[in-house]
């Protein structure tokens, strides 16, 4: 009985897939995400074996003080390197070869930064002023605007900051005065958040809570649009907590936006009207990647998603728990640390993960490429310049994608997934 009970299933799910694969594939991805919305932190994914199609070289490694906080990041400008830490110390570092310039303590706890420009560095302090300093270490000016953990952001001569209150500032890089203020409306409870801002065509784009996004000219600081794109769900004001804690990403009609237990969305840049979005929570963000979107579901797992419908071209649930940040591109592949001092390399098309590193047991905090090089910050205060090569299986199957992308060739995109909870659930062992 038990036996022919099983064969239905499986011979139902064969019907199914075969008929509506789309949508059961959907499903089960919403399945997880449900679930995955609770786990459990506790929870680490250990890493699985791999065959490794990385090899790297170090070329220069520097500490720059004790402990790094995680809202900071690594500015770099003009072969310049820029970090700062808590309790106070700022420094330089030569990107060409890792070597300290200066350092100084400011004698003020540092809560956000580093953004840099090719005259000053910026930097927030726990008494509410922003730091403008010089490539020399000189102080240029500072001006009290209030508490602020998210990142400076640094356009043309403009600075562009939010406070914890959601109060939008703009000012003058030269000289720190006030160009304008912008203060959004604030629901009862918020998440301490030091979600960043993004900038295009002299508009500002920016999360705020609520599931809601915003759109200000960069010049004045009027509201051009507001939009709600993931309402808020419950009766108390935890549950309706529903924070944007990362970035919008920009394209050239849409925006690109994810709340911390709600949605992702695409927005309509010129009015904020919804165009798409599905049932998927993030804290740390998304990125692109091949004209499609990279998500970091709150749990870990990574989703690769059609920016034009929001469906889910694959999932790699490796790192689940492993604390890992919003990625970034390199060559084919994207990549993450995570909070055992691991940076991983996951294939853009296939989602699966195709190389390993580990340079030290700290968490990693921030990283970027540029020329070929991937400069890596962790927790410790390590300042990490690596050269990274692919293998020459891994360096063919590059050379072979960017002829098929010339041709504009569709390449057919794979789940990642081995372990999925509708796997589990309906074939047995």
């Amino acid at each position: 009985m038990q036996s022919a009970i099983k064969l239905i299933l499986i011979f139902s799910f064969i019907l199914l897939t075969s008929c509506f694969f789309g949508p059961v594939k959907e499903l089960k991805f919403q399945i997880e995400d449900s679930f995955e919305d609770e786990i459990d932190n506790e929870k680490i994914t250990q890493l699985v074996e791999i065959v490794n199609e990385i090899n790297y070289e170090i070329i220069w490694e520097q500490n720059v003080g004790e402990s790094i906080s995680k809202n900071f990041k690594i500015a770099h400008c003009k072969n310049l390197i820029f970090s700062g830490e808590e309790n106070g110390y700022i420094q330089t570092v030569n990107a060409i070869d890792g070597k300290i310039l200066w350092k100084k303590n400011i004698g003020q706890t540092i809560i956000a930064g580093i953004a840099c420009d090719n005259k000053n560095f910026y930097f927030v302090t726990a008494d509410g002023f922003v730091w403008a300093v010089d490539h020399f270490g000189q102080n240029s000016w500072k001006t009290f605007i209030g508490q602020i953990f998210s990142v400076p952001m640094v356009k043309e001569e403009s600075i562009f900051l939010k406070t914890s209150s959601n109060t939008f500032y703009s000012l003058n890089t030269l000289n720190g005065k006030l160009n304008w203020m912008y203060q959004a409306q604030v629901p009862p409870l918020t998440i301490k958040s030091w979600g960043e801002m993004n900038y295009a065509n002299e508009i500002l784009y920016a999360g705020l809570p609520g599931g809601k996004c915003l759109a200000l000219n960069s010049k004045n600081g009027s509201l051009i649009w507001e939009s709600t794109f993931s309402p808020p769900e419950g009766s108390s004001d935890i549950d309706r907590a529903n924070d944007v804690t990362s970035q919008p990403i920009i394209d050239e009609y849409f925006i690109y936006i994810v709340s911390s237990t709600g949605k992702v969305a695409s927005v309509d840049k010129k009015n904020g009207s919804v165009i798409w979005s599905r049932n998927l929570s993030s804290f740390y963000g998304l990125s692109f990647s091949n004209n499609h979107l990279v998500v970091i579901h709150n749990s870990g797992a990574v989703y690769l998603l059609d920016k034009n419908d929001g469906k889910v071209s694959w999932r790699n649930g490796d790192y689940l728990g492993r604390d890992i940040k919003r990625g970034t591109p390199y060559l084919e592949n994207h990549i993450y640390g995570d909070y055992e001092g691991y940076i991983h390399f996951i294939n853009r098309n296939s989602g699966k993960t195709t190389g390993r590193l580990k340079i030290n047991n700290a968490s990693i905090i921030d990283y970027f490429s540029e020329d070929n090089f991937l400069y890596v910050m962790d927790k410790a205060a390590n300042i990490y310049k690596l050269k990274i090569s692919l293998n020459s299986i891994q360096q063919d199957s590059y050379e072979d994608e960017d002829m098929l992308q010339n041709q504009n060739i569709l390449i057919q995109k794979n789940d990642a997934s081995d372990n999925s909870l509708l796997d589990d659930l309906i074939f047995w062992d």
